[in-house]
C-alpha cells in the first residue's frame, strides 16, 4: 500500500472512532472499541494516544477508560465558541511576542484541566508545556483562575472531597488556604503562580468566557521564576485580562462576565 493510502486509511479510522466516541457517550475501555470498531487493538492503541496528546479524546487516570475530548467537542460547538482556537490563536502570538513567554490555553475538565494550545516564546530560556497535558485545578495558574470563576456549586462538584495533591513546597494543600486564595484573584481578575506545580516556574492566567458567560478557557503566560517574577505580575495580569475579554467579546460573552477593565492596573 503507498504511503499517501496508509495516510487516508489512518485519517478515515480517526474520523471513524471520533464518531463513534461523539455518538456513545463514554467512557470506553481499549477493548471493546477495538470490538465495536472492528480495529486492531495495537492499531487503535497508537491511533488514541495521538488523540489524546491533542485533547481530541481524553483517558481517565484511574480506569484507562476513553471518551471525546474537549477540543473535538469544541468543534461541535455552535456559533463563535466552535471557533475558540482561532480566534485566541492570534492574541496569544501577540502576548507571547510582547512578553517574552511562552503563551497557552487551557480548558476546563471535570477533574483537572488540559492544554489545549500553545504559542512558545522566541527567546533562548523558555517554558513550554505538550498540548494535552493534564493540570490540576489547585495548582497553578490556569486552573486557579477558572476555579475562581466557576459557580460555588461547580467549585464544588469540581473538588469534591478530594486531598489537594502537593506538587512542589508551594503547591496550597489547605482548602482555606485554597479559599482565600480563590477570593484573591476574583478581587483582581487573574491567577499567579510561583513553584506551584514545578519549582522556579511561574504563571498568570486570566479566564475566558463563552457566550453563555460560563467559563471557557484559561489563557495565560509561562516563564522561569527569575525572569517572570512577582514585580511585574500586576502589569502581565492586566494584559492578559485585556486579551482575555476581547477573546471573550469575540465568543460573544455578556459584558457582565468580563472582568472591568478600568479597575485594573495599567
Amino acid at each position: 500500500m503507498r504511503n499517501d493510502e496508509l495516510q487516508l486509511q489512518t485519517v478515515g479510522r480517526a474520523l471513524t472512532l471520533l464518531s463513534y466516541l461523539n455518538e456513545n457517550e463514554g467512557p470506553h475501555q481499549l477493548r471493546d472499541l477495538a470490538s465495536a470498531l472492528m480495529m486492531d487493538k495495537a492499531v487503535l492503541h497508537r491511533l488514541l494516544r495521538t488523540m489524546v496528546a491533542h485533547a481530541y479524546v481524553v483517558q481517565d487516570s484511574g480506569t484507562a477508560a476513553y471518551r471525546l475530548g474537549p477540543r473535538a467537542r469544541a468543534l461541535g460547538r455552535h456559533g463563535d465558541a466552535a471557533d475558540l482556537f482561532g480566534i485566541a490563536r492570534e492574541p496569544m502570538r501577540e502576548l507571547a511576542a510582547k512578553t517574552g513567554c511562552s503563551t497557552f490555553l487551557t480548558l476546563p475538565l471535570l477533574r483537572d484541566t488540559v492544554c489545549v494550545d500553545r504559542v512558545e516564546a522566541n527567546t533562548m530560556v523558555r517554558v513550554s508545556y505538550e498540548i494535552g497535558r493534564r493540570l490540576p485545578y489547585h495548582a497553578g495558574a490556569p486552573g486557579k483562575a477558572l476555579l475562581a470563576a466557576f459557580s460555588p456549586a461547580r467549585r464544588q462538584r469540581t473538588l469534591g472531597d478530594r486531598l489537594l495533591e502537593r506538587h512542589t513546597s508551594h503547591t496550597i494543600t489547605s482548602r482555606s488556604e485554597l479559599d482565600r486564595e480563590l477570593v484573591r484573584i476574583g478581587g483582581r481578575g487573574f491567577a499567579t503562580s510561583v513553584g506551584e506545580i514545578e519549582d522556579n516556574i511561574s504563571g498568570v492566567a486570566a479566564v475566558i468566557y463563552d457566550a453563555a458567560g460560563e467559563p471557557a478557557a484559561a489563557l495565560s503566560i509561562s516563564g522561569v521564576s527569575v525572569i517572570l517574577g512577582e514585580p511585574l505580575f500586576a502589569d502581565l495580569g492586566a494584559q492578559l485580562v485585556r486579551a482575555a475579554a476581547a477573546i471573550s467579546r469575540d465568543l460573544g460573552a455578556p459584558r457582565r462576565a468580563e472582568t472591568d477593565e478600568r479597575e485594573l492596573p495599567c
